[in-house]
């Protein structure tokens, strides 16, 4: 993938040593000036609207289908988000779909342009000051989020429908999904694959460890195809309202 392609040309780091002399030269220096952080500037909703398409209205609603790529059976949620969630935002709403731990870097990508926070070894725009109405306005528009770029857990987006917000429901919310996320840090779509097979088979060489590692007394207490839409949506709960 792109952002694994332009991790590799960042340079070794520094040697400890010339990291621990920056220090003493920088103590030596006494204490920085602390500058005054700009303010936020606020969403403005104008996406990138092509002729004949209608804008997206600042109180609408994205459906998504959120799918990880290369899962076998697919392993989907489908979600609603406010038009005007920024990608920031929605890469919260996408950790709390899919059980994430928010302990890796992670990125969007259209066919423009790569969207992150902070530094991930390649040129981005911040994803705090983008929303998804700006960059996917209309039913059929796509996007990736890719999540910790070791395992490399890729995820495509897809608008199902773009709609007005009712003033009943809060969002984001889980409209339904398939099958249980993969746990953190098992390989990627295909250590995900061997983890499964090595579960059902208690003749696998390496079934007792994978239990230990999951923290489980058997197999039977692992299901790949249960799919939580109540616990998803509690995950989501504090996010209500939330859009930068």
């Amino acid at each position: 993938p792109i952002l694994l392609d332009r991790l590799a040309l960042l340079p070794e780091p520094p040697p400890a040593a010339l990291l621990q002399a920056a220090g003493r030269a920088q103590a030596a220096a006494g204490p920085k000036r602390r500058r005054r952080k700009k303010p936020v500037l606020e969403i403005e909703l104008t996406p990138r609207t092509p002729a004949g398409r209608t804008p997206v209205s600042p109180t609408s609603v994205h459906r998504i289908k959120v799918t990880l790529t290369g899962s076998k059976p697919p392993i989907w949620r489908r979600l609603e988000v406010p038009s005007t969630i920024t990608l920031h935002r929605l890469h919260d709403v996408l950790q709390a779909a899919f059980g994430w731990t928010d302990t890796h870097l992670w990125a969007f990508e259209d066919s423009a342009a790569v969207f992150a926070v902070g530094e991930i070894g390649t040129p981005h725009r911040n994803a705090r000051r983008v929303a998804l109405g700006q960059i996917a306005p209309a039913v059929g528009d796509t996007l990736r989020y890719v999540y910790d770029f070791g395992d490399d857990w890729d995820h495509r987006i897809v608008v199902e429908a773009v709609a007005e917000s009712a003033s009943d429901v809060r969002y984001p919310r889980c409209l339904t999904g398939r099958r249980a996320a993969p746990p953190e840090d098992c390989g990627g779509v295909w250590g995900y694959r061997e983890l499964v097979d090595s579960l059902a088979d208690p003749g696998h060489p390496e079934h007792e460890d994978r239990l230990a590692w999951l923290g489980l007394g058997s197999a039977a207490e692992f299901d790949p195809g249960r799919f939580d839409q109540d616990a998803v949506n509690r995950r989501l709960a504090p996010l209500a309202g939330r859009r930068r």
